[in-house]
């Protein structure tokens, strides 16, 4: 069955799927009606032919679960989950949300002014932080992944979404079967160092994610940005983040608003926050402070000691290996990155401004508009 035959079926007697809007790598989403409540809702289903792919079944059951533990109002929320007995087809359902990504945003605005940034920001670090403490890492915090709805005139009510390479703290639960030997699961463009690495990723790593993405609102650039998502991974291993106003020079926030950002991108976790909402606020913090006067030399301002964050040869050579093996390379792809890419385990394809763009599909944003 072909999935425009979808169009109007009844999945699992109940859930009415009215019209395709987004297909990822492994799965389609459409607008639907749940029957039984008169309930708008969005349905994402595996593609046919996929449910044979262990690992991205794996995925697709373990995005069901890791939501099934969230509750926080801005997280997105599932109301049912299991397989259509006619079909076959696994399916997964949210609520609809009818809104924006932040990426869409940024796509149009390129910047946002610190005030309204922080707002969106201090949603999505309560939401992680909900998940922080329910035992989970969402592992892939991005702006595709933050949904901006209208809530009782609330223009920016966030909706953090995608939690299907979430993490349980404890190392085991959500991500077995999802994760083999040498394979990185996450977006390169906002994967902490340690999570590059190969390393044990906790609460600290979508802390960091959140601060590139906060970079991303407030200068409209990665703070890592290269010619290609490999280039850009291996400088987030490497390379210590410059102040906002290297990039963004008329940019009014204090030299203590720069200092949060740039501690929430330390290559060593332990010298971050302890928390993603301890980072937000002391942003709001700082934004009450009387912007600097005079800018400060760039990179002056940006150093940082590296005594805690050693450049080993070794284990950047094997990041290499691993980031060659889910990014682009050039005109062509090795045959992990296809496999990868399809399977949407790894988004390879978003290009940050000043990046080359990739041809995998875009990852599905359950709810967002087509």
């Amino acid at each position: 069955m072909r999935l425009d035959d979808l169009n109007g079926r009844v999945i699992a007697g109940r859930f009415e799927l009215k019209e395709m809007i987004g297909k990822g790598g492994y799965g389609a989403v459409f607008e639907a009606r749940q029957l039984s409540v008169d309930r708008r809702c969005a349905v994402k289903v595996l593609l046919p032919g996929r449910a044979d792919d262990h690992c991205v079944e794996e995925r697709f059951r373990a995005e069901a679960r890791a939501t099934s533990r969230l509750t926080h109002p801005h997280t997105l929320v599932l109301y049912d989950f299991g397989v259509d007995e006619e079909t076959g087809f696994l399916f997964l359902v949210t609520e609809f949300l009818d809104g924006q990504t932040l990426d869409e945003l940024l796509d149009l605005e390129q910047t946002i002014a610190p005030q309204r940034a922080v707002a969106i920001l201090s949603q999505v670090a309560h939401s992680l932080e909900d998940a922080h403490q329910q035992g989970l890492v969402h592992r892939d915090v991005k702006p595709k992944n933050i949904m901006l709805v209208e809530r009782a005139g609330q223009r920016d009510f966030v909706k953090v979404i995608d939690f299907g390479i979430a993490k349980a703290l404890t190392g085991a639960g959500e991500d077995e079967g999802l994760t083999q030997t040498g394979t990185l699961v996450g977006t390169p463009q906002y994967m902490a160092p340690e999570q590059l690495l190969g390393g044990e990723v906790d609460a600290r790593s979508d802390q960091y994610a959140l601060a590139v993405v906060a970079y991303r609102m407030l200068t409209g650039r990665n703070p890592f940005s290269a010619a290609t998502p490999m280039e850009t991974a291996l400088r987030h291993i490497n390379e210590r983040a410059l102040p906002l106003r290297t990039y963004c020079p008329e940019l009014r926030v204090s030299q203590a608003f720069e200092d949060v950002m740039l501690r929430a991108l330390e290559k060593a976790p332990k010298h971050r926050f302890a928390s993603t909402v301890a980072m937000v606020e002391a942003l709001r913090e700082a934004l009450g402070d009387t912007p600097d006067t005079a800018f400060q030399d760039a990179a002056e301002s940006g150093q940082r000691t590296t005594e805690d964050w050693p450049q080993l040869s070794a284990q950047v050579a094997a990041a290499h290996t691993r980031v060659l093996d889910t990014v682009d390379t050039g005109q062509e792809r090795t045959a992990a990155t296809r496999q990868l890419a399809a399977s949407g385990a790894v988004d390879v394809g978003e290009a940050e401004p000043g990046e080359a763009a990739g041809a995998a599909e875009p990852a599905v944003s359950l709810g967002a508009p087509g």
